[in-house]
Formats: C-alpha cells, sequence, structure tokens
C-alpha cells in the first residue's frame, strides 16, 4: 500500500512539473499558428513574427533580413519594420484602413497615405519623401494614388488619376529623382508598370485612349460613358529615363467598339525587362502578348496575357493566371505548361535559365482553404513544401530569392526553401503535364455503365458506349459506327486494327460481335441463355479472338474458353471448372486465363495448338497470370503469395517477389522485361503500383486513390494510370499520372471531369481521355 501511495505521489509531482504535457484529446488536434506547425513537421522557418493579438494585413521583403509590414491593433494601423523577428521600428499610421505598402528597393519602400500623400521611408520608418497630390474634390468624384521606387531607392513616379461617375477622366504622373520634381505630365491616366535594374528607365502605360488627333469624345447614353471616334483608339505604353526624357512610345490600338463603360479599360498589362531592353505589353482585346526591343525587334504571342513576367534579358516568358502558366522561349515558341489544380501561383522568380514558382495550394480537392506552401521549378517538380495551419493571403520571394515569406493575418514566417526538405507531397500538383490537342463529342449516347476508348497503331480512335461502337482518326473524325441490340459488355482489338471484338449482354442473354476494320460483322457468336461472357481478347495481329463463357448450371465444368480464327472457325475448347474466368489474354502464340469462384481457382496457359505450358490449380489463393507479348515470359502468382517472372520451361527468370495486396491488373512489355503491378488492400484503402525492370523490382508507390485503369507502350517506356479519389465516376476528382519505368512520376493531370476509360498511343506521344461530359479529349505528351 505504501509503494502505491509513493507512486502516485511521484506520479502528481511529475504531472504538475510538465506545462507542455498534453492530453491526448490537445495532442491531436492541428497547432494554432503556423510557427508550431513547421516546426511539427520538420521544416523549421528561419524565423517566425507571431501575432499578439494583432492582425497583418500587408508585408514584403526590403532585404533579405528585413520586412516590413502594415499592422491593424486596437483600432489603428502601423507600420512595422523588422530585422528577421526583431522589431526595428513601429509607426501608428492613423486609423483607417486606407494604407498600402505600393513598392520596394533595397531597404526602401513607398506607403500611400489615404486620397492624397505618398511617403518614402526607410527601415528605420524614417520619411525620406513626403508628396501630397491634389485632391480635386469639387471636380471629381475621387482620386487614386499608386507610386513605384526605383531599386536604388532614389527615383520615385507617382500616379494620381482622377474618377468622374466610376470612370477614369484625367490624371497625372509626377517623377521625382533624389526628391526633386524632374517631370511631371498632365492629362494622362498612368498605369505604373516597373523600373529597370539599374534604375535608369521606367516604365507605364497611358489609358487614356487619346489617338493621334487628340479629337476623341467621349458621350452618355443611357447612363452608361463610353468612347466613340471614327478613328482606332490606343493605349501608350511609354519608356522614360529618370531624368524624365522619354526613350521609347508604343500604341496599342484598340477598337472603340470593345470599350464600353469601364470594362476592360484596366486589362492591359506592361513589363520592362530588367535589363531594360525589353517591352512586353497586352490588350485584353487583341489577345496577345507583344514583345519588342528597344532596337526595334517584334515578337507577339496569341494568347491572353493579364500576368506576365519575363527574366533578365527577355529570353524566356512566363504568361498564365493563378493556376496555369505557359513557358515561351525568346521567339514565342510555347515550351511548357505549369498547372496548380487546387492551388495558385503567387509569385514567379527567375534565376539564369532557371524558373521558379510559389504555390500555395491545398492537398484537399475544392477546399476553401490552403494547406502547405511549396515551391515548384519549371519541369514542375516540387522541390519545397511546407504544411501550414492557417490561411496564407501572401507568398513572396525574398531579393536575392533564396528565401519565401509566408504572411497569414496572425503571423509571419521566413522559410529557406533551398534546402529541399517535403513535408507534404501536395496531390494536386500537376507540373508538366500534357498538351491539350481538341476535343470531340463522338458518341452522343450518355446511357450505359460501361465505356471504352482504345488506339491501334496509325493512331485510329475506337469509343464504346452502352449500344454504340465508333472507329475515328487521329483527328477526331468519324469513319464509322455501328449499333448492337444490346449493351457493350467488353472490348477488345487488334494493335494493327484488323479485328474488333466485343461482348453484349443484357436480360435476354449474350453475345459476342467481332468486326473487320471496316465495321462488318465476321462473326457473330450467340451466347445459350443463362451462360454469361466474362472476358474478351483479340491477338495483336488480329489473327485470332478468344472468351470465357461462364456455364454454372453444369456440375463438371463451370466455365469454357473457346478460340478462334479471323474467320470466325473454333480452334480449340478448354473447360475449366471454376465459374469465373478473369484477364483472358492472346499474345504472339500464347493465350492466359485466371479463374476463380471461390471454389475452384488457379491459371491457364496454352498455346494456338492447344498445348498446355501452365494449368495450376491454386485454391482460395488469388491466382493471376499475364505473358509478354512474344510469348516468352510470364508473370504469376505462385503457391506460396510470392510473384515471379517464368520462362515457357517454367525456368524462375527472376527472383519471388513478396505480394502485396490483391492483384488487380499487369501489364508487360512486348519483350516482358517492363512490368507494371496493380494490386489494393482487402478494405480498399490503398492501392500500390509496382515496377518491374529487367524482370527486377524497381519501385512501390502507395496511393489512397483508387486505380480505375493502366495502360502501357509496347516498349514498356511509358505507364499511364488513371486512378480515382472515390467511386462515383461522374462527380469526382480524376488524376492521371504518367510513369517512366523506372516508376518516375512524369506528370500528374488532374482532369475537371468525370473519366470512363483512357488510352495512350504506341510512342507513347499521345494521349485519349474518354469523358464522363461526353467528349473525347487528345492530348500531347511532352
Amino acid at each position: 500500500m505504501k509503494k502505491i501511495v509513493l507512486l502516485m505521489m511521484v506520479l502528481v509531482l511529475f504531472l504538475s512539473g510538465c506545462d507542455n504535457l498534453k492530453t491526448p484529446g490537445e495532442a491531436i488536434k492541428p497547432p494554432k499558428n503556423i510557427a508550431n506547425a513547421a516546426l511539427q513537421d520538420g521544416n523549421v522557418p528561419l524565423w517566425t513574427i507571431q501575432s499578439n493579438g494583432e492582425r497583418f494585413f500587408d508585408t514584403t521583403f526590403i532585404s533579405e533580413d528585413e520586412i516590413v509590414t502594415l499592422v491593424y491593433k486596437d483600432g489603428n494601423i502601423y507600420l512595422r519594420s523588422y530585422d528577421k523577428d526583431k522589431m526595428i521600428e513601429e509607426k501608428l499610421l492613423g486609423t483607417k484602413a486606407d494604407y498600402r505598402i505600393l513598392n520596394t528597393s533595397l531597404n526602401k519602400f513607398v506607403v500611400k497615405k489615404g486620397e492624397t500623400e505618398i511617403v518614402l521611408y526607410d527601415d528605420k520608418l524614417t520619411e525620406i519623401l513626403n508628396y501630397n497630390v491634389e485632391a480635386k474634390k469639387i471636380d471629381y468624384q475621387k482620386n487614386v494614388l499608386d507610386a513605384m521606387v526605383s531599386p536604388d531607392g532614389e527615383a520615385v513616379v507617382i500616379s494620381n488619376i482622377y474618377y468622374e461617375d466610376n470612370y477614369p477622366a484625367d490624371g497625372e504622373l509626377i517623377l521625382l529623382n533624389q526628391n526633386k520634381i524632374v517631370k511631371k505630365i498632365n492629362h494622362v491616366i498612368p498605369k505604373l508598370e516597373n523600373f529597370s535594374d539599374n534604375s535608369e528607365k521606367f516604365l507605364f502605360i497611358d489609358l487614356s485612349n487619346r489617338n493621334n488627333n487628340n479629337n476623341l469624345i467621349q458621350e452618355k447614353e443611357n447612363d452608361v460613358p463610353y468612347l466613340s471616334s471614327s478613328d482606332l483608339l490606343q493605349y501608350n505604353v511609354y519608356v522614360y529615363n529618370r531624368n524624365g526624357k522619354m526613350i521609347k512610345r508604343i500604341k496599342m490600338p484598340l477598337s472603340p467598339s470593345k470599350v464600353e463603360g469601364t470594362s476592360g479599360l484596366t486589362k492591359n498589362s506592361a513589363l520592362l525587362s530588367a535589363d531594360g531592353n525589353t517591352i512586353l505589353f497586352s490588350s485584353y482585346f487583341d489577345k496577345k502578348l507583344y514583345i519588342e526591343k528597344l532596337n526595334g525587334d517584334k515578337t507577339e504571342i496569341p494568347t491572353i496575357a493579364e500576368r506576365f513576367y519575363t527574366n533578365k534579358d527577355a529570353t524566356k516568358f512566363v504568361i498564365g493566371n493563378y493556376g496555369v502558366s505557359k513557358i515561351y522561349d525568346s521567339c514565342g515558341k510555347l515550351v511548357d505548361y505549369i498547372v496548380v489544380n487546387y492551388g495558385l501561383i503567387n509569385d514567379v522568380r527567375f534565376e539564369g535559365n532557371n524558373t521558379y514558382f510559389a504555390i500555395n495550394g491545398t492537398t484537399i480537392p475544392n477546399a476553401k482553404t490552403k494547406d502547405y506552401i511549396g515551391v515548384m521549378d519549371e519541369s514542375g517538380n516540387m522541390i519545397w513544401t511546407a504544411k501550414v495551419y492557417d490561411t496564407i493571403a501572401m507568398l513572396k520571394f525574398s531579393p536575392d530569392g533564396k528565401r519565401i515569406m509566408a504572411q497569414s493575418s496572425k503571423s509571419i514566417s521566413v522559410y529557406d526553401y533551398r534546402n529541399g526538405k517535403m513535408d507534404i507531397i501536395p496531390r494536386p500538383i500537376n507540373g508538366k503535364y500534357p498538351e491539350f490537342v481538341w476535343k470531340r463529342l463522338l458518341n452522343e449516347d450518355i446511357e450505359g455503365e460501361n465505356a471504352f476508348i482504345f488506339t491501334d497503331e496509325l493512331e485510329n480512335i475506337y469509343i464504346a458506349k452502352n449500344t454504340n461502337l465508333i472507329k475515328a482518326t487521329k483527328n477526331g473524325n468519324q469513319l464509322w459506327m455501328v449499333g448492337t441490340s444490346k449493351p457493350i459488355k467488353f472490348l477488345d482489338l487488334s494493335r494493327n486494327g484488323e479485328l474488333i471484338a466485343l461482348a453484349i449482354e443484357d436480360e435476354k442473354g449474350s453475345e459476342v460481335i467481332v468486326y473487320d476494320k471496316s465495321g462488318m460483322v465476321i462473326s457473330h457468336k450467340y451466347i445459350i441463355k443463362g451462360h454469361k461472357v466474362t472476358s474478351v481478347s483479340v491477338s495483336p495481329d488480329g489473327e485470332y479472338f478468344s472468351y470465357a463463357v461462364s456455364t454454372p448450371e453444369n456440375e463438371e465444368y463451370g466455365s469454357f474458353i473457346d478460340f478462334f480464327n479471323d474467320k470466325g472457325y473454333m480452334v480449340w475448347e478448354q473447360k475449366i471448372k471454376s465459374t469465373f474466368v478473369y484477364d483472358l489474354s492472346i499474345n504472339k502464340d500464347i493465350v492466359t486465363a485466371s479463374f476463380d469462384d471461390g471454389n475452384s481457382s488457379g491459371i491457364l496457359a496454352m498455346d494456338f495448338n492447344g498445348k498446355v505450358f501452365y494449368n495450376k490449380d491454386m485454391k482460395n489463393n488469388e491466382p493471376f497470370i499475364t505473358a509478354s507479348e512474344d510469348g516468352k515470359a510470364f508473370l504469376l502468382l505462385g503457391f506460396d503469395g510470392s510473384i515471379g517472372f517464368y520462362n515457357r520451361e517454367k525456368a524462375l527468370l527472376s527472383e519471388n517477389y513478396t505480394k502485396k495486396g490483391v492483384i488487380q491488373q499487369a501489364l508487360m512489355s512486348k519483350d516482358g522485361k517492363a512490368s507494371v503491378l496493380i494490386s489494393f488492400s482487402k478494405d480498399y484503402k490503398e492501392y500500390y503500383i509496382t515496377f518491374f525492370n529487367n524482370f527486377n523490382m524497381t519501385k512501390t508507390i502507395t496511393s489512397s486513390w483508387k486505380v480505375k485503369k493502366t495502360v502501357m507502350t509496347p516498349d514498356g517506356n511509358y505507364i499511364v494510370i488513371l486512378s480515382q479519389e472515390y467511386d462515383n465516376t461522374i462527380n469526382n476528382a480524376n488524376k492521371i499520372t504518367m510513369y517512366d519505368k523506372q516508376g518516375n512520376t512524369l506528370y500528374s493531370y488532374y482532369h475537371k471531369s468525370g473519366i470512363y476509360d483512357i488510352a495512350i498511343t504506341e510512342d507513347g506521344s499521345n494521349l485519349y481521355i474518354y469523358s464522363a461530359d461526353g467528349y473525347v479529349y487528345k492530348y500531347r505528351n511532352k
């Protein structure tokens, strides 16, 4: 008894001295801030500024170690500067939330205070420049300020635009150099863009729509302001030097019929390259990005480009919105796509010939909040990720590009993303993905459960749904269509497209119909009522076809496999005890099949003359066998539950491997040396994708997504897997992942509609998707 009391006293003392001890209920709760989240997952920020009740709402770097931010606290707006996580200075700005950090340079930054005041600060929050503009409240509804500072912090450009009836009516541009006004331009509506890296040049757009004759008439009709002129209107892009001298003017033509009200007036963007020698500009209405060098060289890229970036010498361009970006070379040729489903590209940085994207994303499709941040390279590879448990409002690279800053309303954290740590593998990242070519509505029939798509060696397309079988060219033009009397249950075809076999079935019975390449019936087999076709196969050369039929009333044999030539004449029949035969396959001169009905199970391999190579009874052992196309190698499941590769003489070609889960599908290359095996756990919560090269296992990938279909090129170099997040095909998150034969991911593509089936061309260059929206999509793999 004394021992028990003493033990209880020790336990009480221990617990009272452990302030950080958490109960199980507390321990499983997500951390309350981003700092704790990062510490928990091992990707520790270099530093974190944590809220003590205030809210951060505008933050930026002014050097590698210094940041400035606006803070809302106790009803007031404050400006703060930090050296890492140590506050340098704090300044009260006022009570109205009408303050913005507009632009930064090395250790200096510009702030807009209300409607009339622009202030240039240093990192100690000392005012270097304070400039006030005239508001003209009597003449105009309001005015809007903007400003930018040169990289050396010596020149400031201010834009002041006056509005009337919510329409930009007039404005001015003021250029200051070393706190002195060197240029003032009246009657312009300036949209400020950027300085060159050497601070010598800057660029802006005049949105005032003045044509060459300056005879623009502004009218009103039905209280909707619009611009009218018999001539083309134009925006003007200007490049000035810091002393106020105009270097370049470029006209942006704009049809007046496309400008009504204020819509579209600001859908024009421009950018000066970092070296100051190239101008990029776009108009939403023209749907083009124009690239013009100061020496007069011009390039056009036909694309809508409201957001675009370029490297220092304008030899690479990134164009896109917040989720999709396209990469072009200096000649305007599309090089690649970068896509982030369920996430946003918040910032882009160029470093030499490399491009990096700051990603603010979620691992949960359609989630309203983001749960990770990351950095992706231009090949679509995530090179760094970190979990977050708060909504990240701003994500920016540091000036030197070595760090990344994440700001929420409650915290500011700075990370060294160059450490390459991956706290989380974000599922919805696409990265590099296939290039869209076309989509076609080839089959309007939306009835029926089964749907198929195949391609032959000439890249003709075959799709089947309900009672329609359609053949089309690689460009999606229909060649022929045949109808069937019952819904299509199975479909297979030869690689050369010479033979197409399908099984149809309804409550009245089953049939097998075989067509030639022109859609003509060459064989039609009627199956006895009560019997069901369980598998269909066609040889690669189109000279043979086969099907398996379940005969449950037969007491001795529950199934049979019939093997026919291309004229429909039977070559042989093999009877099997099991009532369920599956994975029937014909290769060069071998027919393989597995069978299992719970009572009788096993594997079968026979040549075209009926010679048996494998015929094993494997009761209660989940039998499986498949063969390479040349018929020289077999992948099969042994009695001990292991899998291995064997030749025709039953000699082992590799070591045996322990099987994970239940085998669903296996594919082998033409020579059998490259293979992929799909299996799943018995509770269906995990799927295993195992890759083999030269008969040796190279990698196993575990996924929580349900693998629906796997296709492989004949040489085994490319494998494409269709997987779903849950069972409903129509309303589902569908993922298509392409691997090389080593199991390396080449891309993951998320399709917005449900997917019935996929097909890949023999060389792996094109991918076809039969979507639940009824369309066939063609993509080009890169």
